[in-house]
């Protein structure tokens, strides 16, 4: 039997194209899609049409575009055996995950906050749904790095500055949310890079730019904290990889190992590359898992 995910907003149909129909095509759902594709799911566009016979179900919750109707998702879920539910696209958080309710759910979410969020699994925001439709494999690394992207805060104005001092790479200073490159130029310069600076979100120190990274086979170089809190957590990648990174995280992008990623390139290269398939085998299984831990047999 099909596994019924519902986007519980309501909205995928305008994100839907061949083959992915009544699912989000938000940028933030492109891994958590490929991880739901390793099953046999069917996809529901809003509650209403799931069907009534369901047992059980993942859930995907659209944060803060969400977070008025709480009590109106504990009710639909109510009559379900067991569910998942998934928060995605809420780096602020504003969902009241706390408030949600079920005998037998597991929570996972996208963006957690250290010292604040509460759930079962921590995911990272992966990359866009087009990835694999414009990434192009086995280019000759010819950049030293690479980054695209809004210069919005403080801690993406220090990568900035430096990066504007550094040779054989290339900076795109945009001005808003995908107003760079197209696509497709984006992710073949993607490929031509071995090292990708990831400084973080305004909230998050995650962004789409590590999970791109990684995927082109680039080493990334990520942000330790968020870039304009007057107090700034930390701790968010250990929540998220447990187990620990094998490329740098960094607290002050000044002192960036920059030179010493490539000179051992390959190697650094071939680490971060094991890492990333060791990754998405883990959260690939994780469907089941928890399923199976809930009491539902596949």
């Amino acid at each position: 039997m099909s596994i019924p995910v519902c986007w519980y907003e309501g909205i995928a149909g305008l994100y839907a194209h061949e083959g992915v129909h009544g699912r989000s095509r938000y940028a933030c759902t492109g891994l958590l899609n490929d991880a739901l594709d390793t099953y046999d799911c069917e996809h529901f566009s809003g509650w209403n049409s799931v069907p009534a016979s369901a047992e059980y179900a993942v859930v995907i919750i659209h944060g803060g575009h969400l977070r008025h109707q709480v009590e109106e998702i504990n009710q639909s879920i109510s009559r379900l055996q067991a569910v998942i539910c998934v928060g995605i696209g809420d780096e602020e958080n504003d969902f009241p995950y706390h408030e949600l309710r079920h005998r037998n759910m597991k929570l996972w979410m996208q963006s957690p906050i250290p010292g604040k969020s509460r759930a079962d699994r921590y995911l990272i925001v992966g990359y866009p749904c087009d990835i694999h439709e414009h990434l192009v494999r086995g280019q000759e690394r010819t950049l030293d790095w690479f980054f695209a992207g809004q210069i919005t805060n403080a801690r993406r104005e220090e990568c900035a500055e430096l990066l504007r001092t550094k040779p054989n790479g290339k900076l795109l200073e945009t001005k808003q949310f995908y107003s760079g490159m197209p696509h497709d130029e984006y992710f073949k310069t993607l490929g031509q890079a071995k090292v990708i600076p990831c400084p973080s979100g305004p909230v998050c120190s995650d962004t789409f730019r590590l999970a791109e990274a990684l995927e082109a086979g680039c080493i990334p170089i990520v942000d330790e904290h968020p870039g304009w809190k007057e107090k700034p957590t930390t701790g968010f990648w250990d929540m998220v990889f447990p187990e620990g990174t094998p490329f740098p995280v960094v607290r002050n992008w000044k002192d960036i190992p920059l030179e010493g990623l490539l000179s051992d390139y390959e190697n650094q290269a071939r680490r971060c590359q094991e890492f990333w398939a060791d990754y998405k085998k883990q959260y690939f299984s994780w469907l089941g898992q928890d399923f199976k831990s809930l009491g539902v047999t596949l």
